[in-house]
């Protein structure tokens, strides 16, 4: 897979050099294809060639992000989106490798209401000012209708598969969806795990 990610990482340079694109959200038909560690790993990459990367975890039905990264997750993404924290409050910086984290934070919340609301769209518009690269971890596509939104207010969708285990109708399905949300599909990454 690390091929993949050197040609996506190159790909989506290009894109965030064209300023065409900022905002990318990883997703994919089903759980437990890979796409957190796809997004973790891109955001790594674009970070180790000086991009100032943001990795945000909009995965709020199931945060781990803080895991890769061995992080807390007591506020986050959630915080800022309810307007009990603002963002610097939250995000972890990290000036040394380029790439800050904003976890998924806990809380009692509905997930599509929250990440649905005009605040991620408006914190998406601003970190993207501040940002080469913005990274964004959601939820599969087809289970959780918050990632459609995700997908409409990104500037691009990566969508991972994992080989042998992707159902071809949960891939057609995924199409359609992004589709239906005019999604711009940038890329997709097979996962051979």
């Amino acid at each position: 897979m690390t091929d993949q990610f050197h040609t996506m990482r190159t790909n989506i340079k290009f894109l965030t050099e064209n300023k065409s694109v900022k905002t990318v959200l990883f997703t994919s038909s089903a759980k437990k294809d890979g796409k957190t560690t796809a997004a973790v790993n891109l955001a790594s990459l674009l970070a180790q060639q000086k991009e100032k990367v943001l990795l945000i975890d909009a995965n709020l039905r199931n945060p781990v992000i803080h895991h890769y990264f061995q992080l807390e997750n007591n506020e986050g993404l959630t915080a800022v989106l309810k307007g009990k924290k603002h963002l610097n409050e939250v995000l972890i910086k990290n000036d040394l490798n380029k790439l800050d984290v904003l976890t998924g934070g806990q809380g009692e919340y509905n997930p599509a209401e929250l990440l649905s609301g005009e605040q991620m769209k408006q914190l998406l518009q601003k970190v993207s000012q501040d940002y080469d690269a913005v990274i964004i971890d959601g939820p599969n596509m087809i289970d959780y209708t918050e990632t459609r939104v995700l997908a409409h207010i990104s500037d691009g969708v990566i969508i991972v598969v994992r080989r042998g285990k992707t159902l071809i109708d949960r891939g057609i399905e995924l199409k359609r969806i992004l589709e239906l949300a005019h999604a711009n599909i940038i890329g997709a990454i097979i996962n051979n795990r």
